[in-house]
């Protein structure tokens, strides 16, 4: 119920400031979490995207204010922030069926309206989630990176692209081949591994590790990563990839946890990967969300 609160306070926070600058590092002082964390989480809660969100409430609110005001176009736009009238037109006939320049001379007017969001605790058909909590030491990856940015959700694009590529050229078999190669321990996690970390410069940008456990130098073209010892709460995903990592992403972030007792820690989350047809029903890999328990 406390991440119910610190996100609708956050909403609110938003709302008071769709006529202005909408700061991503005051959204995550008000929630508690990173801005990546907070998109990922209110897409899977609301099934919009946070960008897709606040632009839709900021034309709502433009609708408003042309019918309600004499301010001008121009300076509607600009409140709402759109530099070029062109764009703010572009973007307000595509919700409301009309240029903006109609809203005021149509007297039946057909517009439509975004009201704000407001999450509250909803109870459904209760289905099983299959986890386990492991306390995970800390151990060394060495893999190919990619650096993304989360705008947008950009990540949803440029990974599975990244993915296709470490196919194609071969890396994803010489990482199978070093994982099947390694003599591990129990200290380490087995498998080709999708390891997702923040920035520390710029928490929207991403960067994306496929990797694996190793002590081997690295080849060429790939970098080394460490993780640190941490807490994960690791869940069974059974199906075709990427939908089954999607589908099960959204329970985990809208069903098992904001009601788990457990918050979102601040650091990499990590997809297991074992040898298999990926493209198969009964295909099964993991999901490592990293976990605390709530104060």
């Amino acid at each position: 119920m406390d991440t119910l609160k610190r996100f609708n306070a956050a909403l609110a926070y938003i709302e008071m400031n769709l006529d202005s600058e909408i700061v991503n590092k005051e959204i995550s002082n008000i929630a508690l979490c990173s801005i990546y964390q907070f998109q990922t989480l209110f897409a899977a809660m609301s099934g919009i995207t946070l960008a897709e969100y606040i632009r839709n409430r900021r034309l709502d609110r433009a609708a408003f204010d042309l019918q309600n005001t004499n301010e001008r176009i121009s300076e509607i736009a600009l409140k709402y922030g759109y530099d070029s009238p062109t764009a703010f037109n572009r973007a307000f006939q595509k919700m409301h069926g009309m240029p903006p320049s109609k809203v005021r001379l149509v007297k039946e007017l057909k517009l439509k309206a975004f009201p704000p969001i407001k999450f509250q605790l909803c109870i459904k058909e209760a289905t099983i989630l299959n986890y386990r909590i492991v306390k995970q030491k800390a151990f060394r990856m060495i893999g190919y990176k990619l650096s993304t940015s989360t705008d947008n959700f950009k990540q949803f694009e440029t990974i599975p692209q990244f993915w296709n590529k470490t196919f194609a050229n071969g890396n994803y078999q010489k990482l199978m081949k070093i994982n099947l190669d390694e003599s591990h321990s129990a200290d380490v996690i087995e498998g080709v591994l999708g390891i997702c970390s923040l920035s520390e410069q710029d928490e929207t940008v991403l960067n994306y590790y496929i990797a694996t456990a190793s002590t081997e130098k690295l080849l060429d073209g790939m970098e080394e990563f460490y993780i640190r010892e941490c807490t994960y709460a690791v869940f069974d995903c059974r199906g075709k990839i990427p939908f089954s990592i999607q589908e099960t992403s959204k329970r985990i972030y809208n069903e098992w946890l904001p009601n788990s007792g457990y918050e979102w820690l601040n650091a990499p989350d990590i997809e297991r990967y074992l040898d298999g047809d990926r493209t198969s029903d009964d295909y099964i890999c993991e999901l490592w969300l990293p976990v605390k328990l709530k104060n």
